[in-house]
């Protein structure tokens, strides 16, 4: 009887519970504004991406034809050139992930604050800002590490299963900051309560899964884009924002619901 109280009864309740919450539509809204700054910024990004390897090619165009008639300045000038080009690439990559860990710590930091009744004190966010660095450099270095052991292409078409436990964990790492405001506590939050306790959100993770897989395999079922011809729009268009607003409400109650089970169970 506890365990169907404790481990399906409650944990339903808290999510059908999650849709009245009163910070559900505003949760939703602040993750519409930071997807919507994220695109314009990877535009940017992309389009200067873009850039740097049209100047590439253009440079190895200019190589082939001299190929038979370079002189030691022209290499020269060759190799400075290429050296150019890897430090815009760095540049342009470095810079994209500074933009990504600042819109993180600003737009997140706010909304996490918000989810956790408990608003940031402006200096709070530098500290948040070094946390996203830290948490960041970890999940590069376990995204890094299957490239020793596994072939690389094999790695690229699945590294999408690393996705769900980075905002697993990340769920509790940004809980915890936004509840204590200290760096060392939140990052021993995802082993501390999202490892050592993952007893304790079994059924939400049930839920959690089911939520952000049905939607997507039902437009697969119905052949969802077929439906939509009559309308003056590329149906993938259509399909793709409808699935993005499905996708966005399941990220809002994700986080919503977690934050009702941690409260609950602690």
């Amino acid at each position: 009887m506890n365990f169907y109280q404790n481990y399906i009864k409650k944990p339903i309740k808290l999510f059908l519970n999650t849709f009245k919450n009163k910070k559900l539509l505003s949760i939703l809204g602040i993750d519409i504004i930071f997807y919507i700054i994220f695109y314009l910024g990877f535009k940017v990004f992309a389009s200067k991406a873009k850039k740097i390897i049209e100047s590439l090619q253009d440079l190895n165009a200019v190589a082939i034809q001299n190929l038979n008639n370079v002189d030691i300045e022209s290499a020269n000038q060759l190799l400075a050139q290429l050296q150019t080009f890897v430090a815009s690439i760095i540049g342009a990559v470095v810079v994209f992930i500074l933009f990504i860990i600042v819109i993180l710590t600003l737009i997140k930091g706010y909304e996490w604050s918000k989810i956790a009744d408990n608003k940031l004190k402006p200096s709070n966010y530098l500290k948040l800002l070094v946390l996203n660095i830290i948490w960041f450099t970890i999940w590069v270095i376990i995204f890094f590490i299957p490239f020793s052991f596994i072939e690389q292409q094999t790695y690229l078409t699945h590294f999408y299963y690393i996705i769900p436990p980075i905002l697993y964990f990340s769920l509790f790492l940004y809980l915890n900051f936004a509840q204590t405001q200290k760096i060392g506590k939140a990052l021993l939050a995802p082993i501390k309560e999202g490892l050592l306790k993952l007893h304790k959100y079994l059924a939400a993770l049930v839920i959690i899964i089911l939520l952000f897989t049905i939607p997507p395999l039902i437009l697969k079922f119905f052949n969802f884009p077929l439906t939509l011809q009559a309308v003056n729009l590329p149906t993938q268009n259509v399909s793709l924002i409808i699935f993005s607003i499905i996708l966005l409400i399941t990220l809002a109650v994700y986080k919503l619901y977690f934050y009702s089970i941690q409260n609950e169970t602690s």
